[in-house]
């Protein structure tokens, strides 16, 4: 434990500002959406999946700086307020180039599943925990085969069923990972992987 949390501490300190700061931002703004009031979930969990995919781009140095604008954007989320402004034009300069680049020439094709990731997609299909460490365990998963669509397709799917499984019960300390703020960043996370899969996109809306 000592020696994995050193490396952490490493790497933390060989990030870049940039980084640092997004990284801040972030921690907090899950820890008000799993601390605040239930109106809090939506909009805190969309703008957490932004920063996660600007995170991405610096990490692998598509993107080098964040824009004051962004930066100054950012910071009211952090101050929550009965009037929450919800401004989710911000991201757009900087994403809206970054994902033209990305984007692969012609229309989009879904890649095959590798065996691994056929394997991960039958154990979501039945997947049955719904502990706040169930759904932790689903959630690795997903992020374990971030790089294929069926896997995130079906990992969501599953959860609308599990969902849907629990209407009409009475919540209990075994469906508690079934909680808003547990699935949003997931089925968001999902969906901000693979914005021209169908497929992703349709069961992430439903």
């Amino acid at each position: 434990a000592p020696k994995a949390k050193a490396a952490v501490a490493q790497k933390a300190a060989k990030a870049s500002p940039q980084l640092r700061w997004l990284a801040s931002q972030l921690g907090e703004l899950e820890a008000q959406r799993d601390s605040g009031p239930p109106w809090l979930i939506d909009p805190h969990g969309w703008h957490i999946a932004q920063l996660q995919e600007l995170q991405k781009h610096l990490e692998s140095g598509t993107l080098t700086d964040l824009p004051q604008e962004l930066r100054e954007g950012v910071a009211p989320k952090l101050r929550v307020l009965e009037e929450f402004y919800d401004d989710r034009e911000m991201y757009q300069e900087v994403l809206k180039s970054l994902r033209a680049e990305a984007a692969p020439e012609g229309p989009y094709q879904r890649a095959a599943s590798s065996e691994e990731a056929l394997s991960a997609v039958a154990l979501l299909q039945a997947w049955s925990e719904t502990t706040p460490q169930g759904i932790s365990k689903l959630k690795k998963l997903l992020t374990a085969h971030e790089a294929s669509a069926e896997v995130q397709e079906v990992g969501i799917t599953r959860l609308g069923g599990l969902l849907a499984e629990l209407k009409g019960e009475k919540p209990g300390a075994s469906t508690q990972g079934l909680a808003a703020a547990l699935l949003f960043p997931i089925v968001a996370a999902g969906m901000a992987r693979f914005p021209r899969d169908a497929g992703v996109q349709r069961v992430g809306c439903s």
